[in-house]
């Protein structure tokens, strides 16, 4: 085997080789083969070493080790898993107990077998690692302003951290808690709802590892065929979405690549406190409902310039004092007067075409009301109280 080995190294051929199992280790089996290498100066690395020693001694998974040569060395294979004298408890929410059992070859049992429902709901909307830190500051924003008082959980890569906060003003980062897939959920205690955005991020190469962990290695070494994969999903209100996003278009590679997705989002929910609404593209299995509203930094300055002068209008129609402070996310009262768009586009200095253009958009997202068809506007009353399920 060395030698045939060594062979299509020093001619540099392509093939497949089957490396015998002995089972036991044996004393000087691999000085040939490093003899071979080191000659062509093609001195293998401590993990391809490891990786041929443990194919010799049968620590590899009954699949064989497909070795690609030419400019390089690619061993595809699967550590066979560690199995113990005793029972042994699995906390996995990536496997089933039959993909479990095939992977393990030992009678597999399961425990519980009604996991507790995360609460969370899902807007089908994809959030990838190059999105625009202005697009996740405008659903935070959106999100800090019609759900609640209390801070704004948010779970996304740590990357991601700095550029979404510099596009947040101080009372917004104030306002939020950012942590990363695999810190404690504990930093979220006090926050009602977190925003999840996107889903835990599954690599190519742990989607081949689980092919050969579960059996299916034959598929590992297919085309996965990465490309445009939507779907429809159906909201809570019986609402039809098609929603675009990107996966494997192999059958094989995509369903494992979605249990891993799933069952790693799963983790973290269950962690989460309060509420969660996850904003992805995947099929996770999570109600639907229909996205809240994204604000940016000109919504924001309408909506306060609108409270601003409604508070106005409140302290001269009682005692004449001057207008109270506000918090942009305070609970909103009925306003005893609405605003004019023109005074609106006077105190923002944003013309008034634009002005009333943005207002019909914040009526539609129920956050402003008009006064019949030409009158003034008013914040709608009590919408931060919305609840994270409505659709």
């Amino acid at each position: 085997m060395v030698h045939r080995f060594s062979r299509k190294v020093e001619d540099a051929q392509g093939g497949c080789i089957s490396l015998p199992v002995i089972g036991k280790e044996t004393r000087g089996w691999a000085a040939p083969l490093k003899d071979a290498l080191d000659e062509r100066g093609g001195t293998p690395s401590k993990d391809v070493t490891r990786i041929i020693t443990a194919t010799v001694l049968g620590k590899l998974g009954p699949r064989p080790l497909v070795v690609h040569l030419g400019s390089d060395v690619l061993f595809e294979a699967a550590w066979r898993p560690r199995t113990f004298g005793q029972h042994v408890l699995v906390l996995d929410p990536t496997l089933d107990v039959q993909k479990l059992n095939k992977a393990v070859n030992r009678s597999v049992h399961l425990v519980n077998s009604v996991p507790r429902e995360p609460r969370a709901r899902q807007v089908p909307r994809r959030i990838t690692e190059k999105a625009r830190p202005g697009a996740i500051g405008e659903i935070i924003r959106g999100l800090l302003i019609t759900f609640g008082d209390t801070p704004l959980g948010v779970v996304v890569s740590r990357e991601r951290h700095t550029a979404i906060r510099k596009d947040l003003s101080d009372l917004e980062r104030e306002r939020t808690r950012f942590v990363d897939w695999d810190e404690p959920m504990e930093r979220l205690c006090g926050c009602d709802l977190t925003a999840v955005l996107g889903e835990p991020p599954v690599s190519r190469p742990a989607v081949v590892e689980r092919l050969h962990v579960i059996g299916d290695g034959q598929f590992a070494t297919q085309d996965p065929d990465w490309g445009e994969l939507p779907w429809q999903a159906v909201t809570l209100s019986g609402e039809k979405v098609d929603v675009e996003r990107r996966g494997y278009r192999n059958k094989a590679w995509q369903r494992v690549h979605s249990q891993l997705k799933r069952g790693r989002l799963l983790q973290v929910l269950a962690n989460v406190p309060g509420e969660a609404i996850v904003f992805s593209a995947e099929d996770l299995g999570l109600p639907m409902v229909a996205a809240p509203p994204e604000i940016d930094r000109v919504d924001v300055a309408i909506l306060e310039a609108l409270r601003e002068l409604s508070v106005t209008f409140a302290t001269k129609s009682n005692e004449g004092g001057s207008p109270s402070s506000f918090s942009l996310v305070a609970k909103v009262t009925d306003s005893p007067k609405s605003i004019s768009t023109k005074a609106l586009s006077k105190i923002t200095s944003i013309s008034e075409s634009t002005m009333l253009r943005r207002l019909k958009t914040l009526e539609t997202e129920g956050l402003v009301k008009r006064t019949g068809t030409r009158g003034g506007w008013s914040l709608v009353p009590d919408w931060p109280d919305r609840d994270v399920g409505a659709d």
